[in-house]
Protein backbone atom coordinates (compact mmCIF):
# COMPACT_ATOMS: atom_id res chain seq x y z
CA UNK A 1 0.00 0.00 0.00
CA UNK A 2 1.27 3.37 -1.05
CA UNK A 3 1.82 5.77 2.20
CA UNK A 4 1.44 8.97 3.23
CA UNK A 5 4.51 9.33 4.35
CA UNK A 6 6.37 7.88 1.32
CA UNK A 7 4.31 10.40 -0.66
CA UNK A 8 5.45 12.99 1.50
CA UNK A 9 9.22 11.73 1.07
CA UNK A 10 8.78 12.22 -2.82
CA UNK A 11 6.89 15.52 -2.41
CA UNK A 12 10.06 17.18 -0.49
CA UNK A 13 12.51 15.72 -2.80
CA UNK A 14 11.44 18.19 -5.46
CA UNK A 15 11.28 15.51 -8.31
CA UNK A 16 9.14 15.78 -11.27
CA UNK A 17 6.22 14.22 -12.94
CA UNK A 18 5.71 12.02 -9.94
CA UNK A 19 2.05 12.39 -9.23
CA UNK A 20 1.57 12.80 -5.27
CA UNK A 21 -1.55 11.49 -3.59
CA UNK A 22 -2.22 13.16 -0.34
CA UNK A 23 -5.15 11.36 2.40
CA UNK A 24 -7.93 13.78 3.11
CA UNK A 25 -10.28 11.65 5.61
CA UNK A 26 -10.99 8.16 6.67
CA UNK A 27 -14.66 8.02 5.21
CA UNK A 28 -13.29 9.63 1.42
CA UNK A 29 -13.46 6.73 -0.51
CA UNK A 30 -9.89 5.71 -1.32
CA UNK A 31 -8.58 8.77 1.25
CA UNK A 32 -7.54 10.41 -2.33
CA UNK A 33 -7.82 14.42 -2.93
CA UNK A 34 -5.60 15.79 -4.84
CA UNK A 35 -2.66 15.02 -7.40
CA UNK A 36 0.48 17.67 -7.43
CA UNK A 37 3.21 17.83 -9.90
CA UNK A 38 6.73 19.14 -9.10
CA UNK A 39 9.78 20.98 -10.71
CA UNK A 40 11.78 19.64 -12.91
CA UNK A 41 14.42 16.45 -11.68
CA UNK A 42 15.69 15.78 -15.46
CA UNK A 43 15.10 16.91 -18.31
CA UNK A 44 15.27 15.76 -21.97
CA UNK A 45 15.96 17.64 -25.10
CA UNK A 46 12.42 18.45 -25.97
CA UNK A 47 11.62 19.94 -22.85
CA UNK A 48 9.87 16.62 -20.90
CA UNK A 49 11.16 15.61 -17.54
CA UNK A 50 10.47 12.37 -15.19
CA UNK A 51 11.67 11.73 -12.06
CA UNK A 52 14.58 8.84 -11.79
CA UNK A 53 15.14 5.88 -8.93
CA UNK A 54 18.21 7.86 -7.80
CA UNK A 55 15.76 10.82 -6.81
CA UNK A 56 13.29 8.86 -5.25
CA UNK A 57 16.25 6.91 -3.34
CA UNK A 58 18.03 9.95 -2.50
CA UNK A 59 13.94 11.76 -0.67
CA UNK A 60 13.79 8.79 1.20
CA UNK A 61 17.03 8.44 2.64
CA UNK A 62 16.57 12.45 3.66
CA UNK A 63 13.35 11.75 4.63
CA UNK A 64 13.94 9.09 7.03
CA UNK A 65 17.42 9.70 8.38
CA UNK A 66 18.67 6.84 6.19
CA UNK A 67 22.06 6.28 4.54
CA UNK A 68 21.71 6.56 0.48
CA UNK A 69 23.04 3.02 0.29
CA UNK A 70 20.58 2.02 2.90
CA UNK A 71 17.78 3.46 0.67
CA UNK A 72 19.25 2.00 -2.39
CA UNK A 73 18.81 -1.44 -0.82
CA UNK A 74 15.22 -1.04 0.36
CA UNK A 75 14.27 0.24 -2.98
CA UNK A 76 16.48 -2.43 -5.42
CA UNK A 77 14.41 -4.83 -3.00
CA UNK A 78 11.01 -3.30 -3.55
CA UNK A 79 11.72 -3.54 -7.03
CA UNK A 80 12.96 -6.90 -7.34
CA UNK A 81 9.75 -8.58 -5.41
CA UNK A 82 7.57 -6.81 -8.33
CA UNK A 83 9.91 -8.40 -11.20
CA UNK A 84 9.97 -11.67 -9.21
CA UNK A 85 6.58 -11.99 -8.95
CA UNK A 86 5.63 -11.23 -12.20
CA UNK A 87 8.25 -13.19 -13.62
CA UNK A 88 6.06 -15.79 -11.57
CA UNK A 89 2.81 -14.40 -13.39
CA UNK A 90 1.24 -13.12 -10.49
CA UNK A 91 -0.10 -10.07 -10.34
CA UNK A 92 1.49 -7.35 -7.96
CA UNK A 93 -1.26 -5.27 -6.53
CA UNK A 94 -0.70 -1.89 -4.70
CA UNK A 95 -4.10 -0.20 -3.27
CA UNK A 96 -4.80 3.18 -3.93
CA UNK A 97 -1.70 2.85 -6.87
CA UNK A 98 -2.27 0.29 -9.40
CA UNK A 99 -1.16 -3.58 -10.77
CA UNK A 100 1.46 -4.77 -12.73
CA UNK A 101 1.26 -7.65 -14.67
CA UNK A 102 2.28 -10.30 -17.00
CA UNK A 103 1.53 -9.57 -20.70
CA UNK A 104 1.91 -12.06 -22.99
CA UNK A 105 2.55 -11.25 -26.98
CA UNK A 106 1.57 -13.91 -29.36
CA UNK A 107 4.26 -14.72 -32.34
CA UNK A 108 3.23 -12.53 -35.18
CA UNK A 109 4.82 -11.97 -38.83
CA UNK A 110 5.77 -8.58 -39.37
CA UNK A 111 6.79 -6.16 -42.67
CA UNK A 112 10.53 -5.16 -42.71
CA UNK A 113 10.48 -2.06 -44.68
CA UNK A 114 14.29 -1.91 -45.51
CA UNK A 115 14.68 -5.52 -46.72
CA UNK A 116 10.72 -5.61 -48.05
CA UNK A 117 10.32 -9.21 -46.36
CA UNK A 118 7.62 -10.47 -44.15
CA UNK A 119 9.43 -11.43 -40.74
CA UNK A 120 8.42 -13.95 -37.80
CA UNK A 121 8.26 -12.28 -34.28
CA UNK A 122 7.88 -14.75 -31.72
CA UNK A 123 6.14 -15.02 -28.45
CA UNK A 124 7.41 -12.51 -25.87
CA UNK A 125 6.37 -11.65 -22.30
CA UNK A 126 6.18 -7.79 -20.97
CA UNK A 127 5.77 -6.34 -18.25
CA UNK A 128 2.67 -3.95 -17.77
CA UNK A 129 1.50 -1.20 -15.13
CA UNK A 130 -2.48 -0.47 -14.70
CA UNK A 131 -2.98 2.49 -12.66
CA UNK A 132 -5.88 2.25 -10.23
CA UNK A 133 -9.13 3.79 -10.53
CA UNK A 134 -7.73 6.63 -8.10
CA UNK A 135 -4.65 7.06 -10.15
CA UNK A 136 -6.41 7.85 -13.50
CA UNK A 137 -8.68 10.18 -11.92
CA UNK A 138 -5.93 12.10 -10.52
CA UNK A 139 -4.38 11.93 -14.06
CA UNK A 140 -6.89 12.97 -16.35
CA UNK A 141 -8.23 15.95 -14.08
CA UNK A 142 -8.17 18.92 -15.53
Amino acid sequence: MLSTRFISTIRQSGCSVLKTVEKVSSNQVGGVSSVRVFSSATTTKDGSSWTTKSDIINAIAEEHDLSVAKSKRIMNSILDKIAESVVEKKSVRISGFGSFLLSERKPRNIFNIGTKAMTRLPASNNMRFRPSKIVKNNLNRK
